[in-house]
This record gives structure tokens, sequence and C-alpha cells, in this order.
């Protein structure tokens, strides 16, 4: 009896059919089946043995820099964060854009009466609430880097880009025709974003004209939203199909505004 008990394992092992971990054939992880393949606890991508296999490649998402190295944005930006689509981000020292790009509507809203002077531009931007740094952002912050040096006559139309703090979902700069006093309201179609969550809306009117990508003058008017139970994440569905859709054809984002 003894000898067959010691016959039959025999047979059992070179069978395959040992009680130890399963195994390949090789006992060599294989790097996408959910199967820790080599019986070492570790399965598929978390295996060391992996590193190497293109399934397990860090996902970058497709840009001219992504996977390279970076400290601010601009690293990764190959033309400028009005023309790329979606604008790359800088995370965890990595170009990376892995997000879809989207056109929502942004409008300002309660605008107050402006006088003397009149907007004649408006910026709107999505800015993540992580600052490269890994600190929060929040709308007190924005605001403190935008008014810059002095906050009774703001000139420095780029100071949160040039900043280099922060990471920008999207950035966009719609001249105004014609302002009443009579208007409290201002809607920015189309807007150029990306799909993501955890970010805030920073939006602001200008006393000059549009001056190539930035508006110009002195800033008379800002707003900010950072709630994120009206900021929900954006997702593909909230992109409008043209740039006359209104609110129930895409999404809209509303900004109060105040005074500077």
């Amino acid at each position: 009896m003894r000898q067959l008990s010691t016959a039959l394992c025999v047979a059992m092992f070179f069978a395959g059919c040992s009680g130890g971990p399963a195994t390949s054939d090789a006992g060599v992880e294989l790097c996408d089946d959910g199967v820790d393949n080599n019986g070492n606890g570790l399965i598929d991508c978390a295996d060391p043995s992996c590193e190497a296999q293109v399934v397990c490649a860090p996902d970058y998402g497709s840009c001219e820099k992504c996977g390279q190295a970076c400290t601010v944005q601009a690293d990764c930006v190959e033309r400028d964060v009005f023309r790329d689509q979606p604008v790359p981000l800088c995370t965890a020292g990595v170009c990376r854009a892995n997000a879809e790009y989207v056109r929502p509507n942004v409008v300002g809203v309660n605008v107050p009466v402006f006088a003397p002077r009149i907007p004649r531009s408006a910026s709107v931007r999505f800015i993540k609430k992580t600052a490269l740094d890994g600190s929060a952002v929040t709308c007190a912050r924005i605001k403190a880097v935008a008014d810059g040096a002095d906050p009774e006559n703001v000139e420095d139309f780029d100071a949160i880009e040039t900043s280099g703090a922060f990471n920008l979902m999207g950035i966009d700069v719609t001249p105004i025709q014609q302002w009443t006093a009579a208007d409290n309201t201002l809607r920015m179609r189309w807007v150029p974003t990306q799909t993501g969550s955890d970010y805030l809306i920073w939006m602001d009117f200008w006393g000059g004209p549009r001056n190539g990508d930035y508006p110009s003058g002195g800033r008379i008017g800002h707003g900010c939203v950072e709630d994120s139970a009206r900021l929900t994440p954006v997702v593909e569905s909230d992109s409008c199909p043209t740039v006359q859709s209104d609110a129930g054809m895409c999404r809209e984002f509303q900004v109060p505004i105040n005074l500077d």
C-alpha cells in the first residue's frame, strides 16, 4: 500500500497536480491573467518580474512629453495652455495626459454694475485643487497669487500660470463686444477643459480687450467657486456639441462675480 501511495504522488507531481500554489508551466508570472502564477503572493503587475512588461507600463496618456519628468506644468506643455488639448498635467513629478478633452459653458452670474470702467474681456480657468508641491489650492490662494504685489491695481493677467505653482485643467479668454449696466451675466461658451475631479473655477473681468491670448487692462472683477458639492467631476457628456449650445444640451458652470 505504501508503494502505491508513493507511486501515485510521483504521478500527480509529473501531471502538474501537486498541492502547492498554482504556477505556469515554467513557474513564471503571467502578467495579465489575474493569477499568482509563480506562487510568491504577488499577482500580475504587482510582481516585480512584470515591471518590464508592456502591459504593466504606467499609463501617462498620449502627449509629446507624457512620461517625462517635470517640476512645473510648463515642462509638460508642447505648444501652450491654450492649444494643448487637453493640457498635460504635472503630477507626482511626471507629465501626464490621461483625461478627455471637453468643452462646457461657464457663466458669470450676479455680475455687479461696473463703474466707471466696463469690462472688455473675461477669462476663466479650471485649476486643480492640489498644487505642484502637494499643498491645498483654494480660492483665497488663487486670488492672492492673481492679485500680485498691488491688489488695488491688478495688471498681471498671467500671474497664475507664471507662478508655476498650479496645474490648469483648462483656460479660456473671451472678448466682450458690448456691455451695459443692465447686464448681470456673461456666458463663456465652449470653454476648453478636461475630465477630472478635485478642481476649482476662477473667472475674472478685465478693463481692456483681449490682446493675443490674454486679456489686457486692469482686472475689475472676479469670481471663484470651490465647493465640491457644486463642482462634481467633469465627464465627457458635459461637453457642448457646438459653440451655440446652452444649458440642457451640455453642462453650464455658474460663477458669482464680485467687484475688485
